[in-house]
């Protein structure tokens, strides 16, 4: 659905336009936002595309999930590390026009041909295609987070999140999906289930009675080690998160800056809690399932394409309060009923 209106909007462009810049409607941009997007692609015609990424903080009295939201995106913001990494988002993703009249590295076919998802399609045609993706470091753009997230709009964030490295252009991205998806489930599963090994540990020490000395030694300081493992984390998060909002401050000094400071340590841990072991079950889900649902719309997804799309149908009422066309049966049904009536009267 967003690929077939981005292409509505590419193709409603005059052929003056040399650039097409997508944009989220919810991305706050600096000033010269647009000249910094547009560098890369004047100064190198390899680079296919030009990208961004945003910087999330919760509101203040914002509950737990909307922190758990924030840490994903500040974990995926580990790949924004240079001018020129392997990273895409299509949330700000500037094009030239022509490459993608011209179809360049198949980047238009693939997207219409059973697309889901704009952003890893063009890094996978730029990677194949041995074309750059730019991602110049001034192009964070800072969103605050709704205070009022739930844990089902959290746990949906997640799964769409997580669901696009089940879709594919090609077998050599298929293969990379798959790798990113073992990274995923050992990079946040590996920490809980230490957790868990070393309280089920301790457990065990504590109820025998013959343990010794040197196992009661070992575990403390296995425990003491992976204590100070945590805690270096939740601080490296805290000053990522405020160096990453200062960066944006900087960017837009006439702006009022986002506050960090009720992000405290404890919210960030138990975030971070919540977040390692959700997404392991989300990778999971996604193995699991060939559908996904996003804004009311199922997504059937079948060998990295999607293959059919789902719409909910809207009440009578609603339609007749917003005067939209009838819906496909509805235009079956007056047709065979004119059919009828042709017919009676032809009699």
């Amino acid at each position: 659905q967003k690929i077939h209106n981005m292409m509505a909007g590419v193709d409603a462009c005059g052929a003056h336009v040399q650039y097409v810049l997508f944009l989220d409607a919810n991305v706050r941009m600096h000033r010269n936002s647009v000249q910094v997007l547009l560098n890369p692609l004047e100064s190198d015609p390899n680079t296919l595309l030009s990208t961004g990424y945003t910087i999330d903080v919760p509101a203040q009295g914002a509950s737990i999930w909307p922190w758990v939201m924030c840490l994903f995106r500040h974990f995926n913001l580990t790949a924004f590390v240079s001018k020129n990494s392997a990273f895409v988002w299509g949330g700000v993703m500037m094009m030239r026009k022509a490459d993608i009249d011209r179809n360049v590295c198949q980047i238009k076919s693939r997207w219409l041909q059973g697309g889901y998802t704009e952003d890893l399609l063009a890094l996978g045609c730029a990677t194949e295609g041995r074309m750059a993706t730019a991602s110049p470091l001034q192009a964070l753009f800072p969103n605050e987070l709704r205070c009022d997230i739930t844990f089902e709009q959290a746990w949906s964030f997640l799964r769409r999140q997580i669901y696009v490295l089940s879709t594919y252009g090609s077998r050599r991205i298929c293969a990379y999906h798959v790798f990113l998806q073992t990274v995923l489930v050992l990079g946040y599963g590996l920490p809980i289930l230490s957790s868990l090994a070393a309280l089920l540990t301790w457990t065990c020490v504590l109820l025998t009675p013959a343990a010794s000395w040197q196992i009661i030694c070992t575990t403390a300081t296995l425990s003491c080690f992976q204590m100070v493992m945590w805690l270096l984390l939740v601080v490296a998060l805290k000053l990522h998160m405020q160096a990453s909002v200062k960066l944006t401050a900087v960017l837009s000094p006439e702006r009022p800056t986002i506050c960090t400071a009720h992000g405290r340590y404890s919210t960030l841990f138990v975030s971070f809690i919540c977040a390692a072991t959700l997404i392991p079950i989300a990778v999971i889900a996604s193995l699991c399932s060939r559908s996904i649902t996003w804004a009311g719309v199922t997504y059937h997804v079948r060998f990295g394409k999607v293959t059919s799309i789902i719409r909910p149908e809207q009440p009578a009422s609603l339609q007749e309060q917003r005067q939209l066309p009838p819906l496909p049966q509805q235009q079956q049904q007056q047709q065979q009923q004119q059919q009828l009536q042709l017919g009676t009267r032809s009699d």
